[in-house]
């Protein structure tokens, strides 16, 4: 009697929904990737009645969220050939609330309402059909648990040494400068709240001393999301602006300290300077310098897939080329982007000359009469490699805002 599964809808956490005929692994992926691993992911316990539902519970450092799938058989539907999705989280009733782009955790709990016919499924499933619905609903379980627990391996942490007493790690969210001193642990961003026990273990493979102080290159949550749990055991810096995008976006754990154009952190014998060198990113980007090693951070002002101009929070692809012909100013030979494999002076010249490049091709666009519906699709270009990366948030999030600003820089 039973028909077969029909196809399931998930939501991305975009709003958009994303169709498939089995749980969604790209989807499952993201959800875990980014914001937060499981703590633990119980294999459900398939009793005699399996139509109470399938339940995946991961419980997440400050969320519960809950995927649910229950089978509801309507012979209603036989006529029509329809059945009922196995799980639907595009419902109406189904809520994800994020805070704009901070990403630094849900900030509500994920629910999914079952289907409410239970007692007419029982009724009308038994026998063979009962025990073909336990294997599916059981190898959907199998499958469901072995995606998010794969995600969860992918969000491991590792730390590498760039120069002596300078570490970063990589991993998900951005990356994290670690620099050893005599007297404690300097640590430039600390990606999510969820990293905070794996920095601190990488941490201590490198020195038996505490994190000190934490630096925040700019506000979004993939940087200081890792801000709760440094707030109570180490001083946190960040510049003015971004403390107060934090404090604007209901972030948790804003820094005590604040600079406004430059500000170092002395300690062991060991220099750390923060700057802020003009708008890029955000409004409130601060620059990272070790002089004694001739390296700098740059959160997301160098990206290694590419940048992401952030409208909202003050960001500006003009005042980027600005803010990186004043890092240009320092003597480094070694950059720790906010994303990716560690870049040399010549890579931040690229970086820079791309968003030249980017914008002047723009400019030609609105001079050429285009109009902004067709900005993304007609700004790609082989040479330019960040317009070709769909899955770049220059692509998915900067190009409306950029051709705003390039349009109001020609008038």
């Amino acid at each position: 009697m039973w028909a077969g599964f029909t196809e399931s809808r998930l939501v991305g956490l975009t709003g958009a929904p994303l169709n498939n005929t089995v749980m969604s692994q790209r989807v499952l992926k993201h959800l875990v990737a980014r914001h937060t691993s499981p703590a633990k992911l119980p294999l459900p316990a398939l009793s005699a009645d399996p139509l109470e539902s399938l339940r995946i519970i991961a419980l997440f450092r400050g969320a519960l969220v809950v995927i649910g799938a229950s089978i509801c058989y309507n012979p209603e539907l036989k006529a029509t050939g329809r059945n009922p999705s196995i799980l639907d989280l595009t419902r109406p009733d189904i809520t994800f609330k994020e805070h704009a782009y901070n990403e630094t955790r849900f900030s509500s709990v994920a629910r999914c309402v079952l289907f409410n016919d239970i007692a007419l499924a029982r009724k009308n499933l038994a026998g063979e059909a009962m025990i073909n619905l336990a294997k599916k609903l059981f190898l959907g379980s199998i499958l469901i648990a072995t995606i998010l627990t794969g995600a969860h391996a992918q969000d491991s942490l590792s730390i590498e040494q760039l120069k002596d007493g300078l570490y970063a790690i990589f991993g998900s969210g951005g990356n994290v400068g670690v620099r050893l001193t005599s007297e404690g642990v300097i640590l430039i961003d600390d990606k999510y709240p969820r990293n905070f026990d794996e920095i601190q273990r990488l941490v201590g493979q490198v020195s038996d001393l505490p994190v000190k102080y934490v630096i925040n290159t700019h506000h979004h949550g993939d940087h200081s999301g890792g801000n709760v749990g440094y707030i109570d055991i180490a001083e946190i810096l960040i510049h003015k602006n971004a403390r107060d995008n934090m404090i604007r976006g209901n972030q948790d754990a804003a820094p005590r300290l604040v600079f406004t154009d430059e500000t170092a952190i002395y300690l062991g014998g060991v220099e750390v300077r923060a700057i802020y060198m003009g708008r890029g990113h955000t409004n409130g980007d601060a620059v990272i310098y070790f002089p004694d090693l001739k390296t700098v951070q740059g959160g997301d002002l160098l990206h290694g897939i590419s940048p992401f101009i952030d409208y909202g929070n003050g960001g500006s692809s003009r005042g980027w080329v600005a803010t990186i012909n004043n890092m240009l100013e320092l003597d480094f030979d070694t950059a720790i982007p906010g994303h990716g494999g560690i870049m040399d002076r010549d890579d931040v010249v690229g970086f820079r000359n791309q968003m030249e490049a980017v914008r002047a091709r723009m400019a030609d666009l609105i001079r050429s009469g285009m109009p902004k519906n067709e900005a993304s699709v007609r700004i790609k270009l082989e040479s330019l490699s960040w317009t070709m990366r769909e899955e770049g948030l220059l692509m998915q999030r900067s190009i409306p805002g950029l051709y705003d600003e390039v349009a109001a820089e020609l008038q």
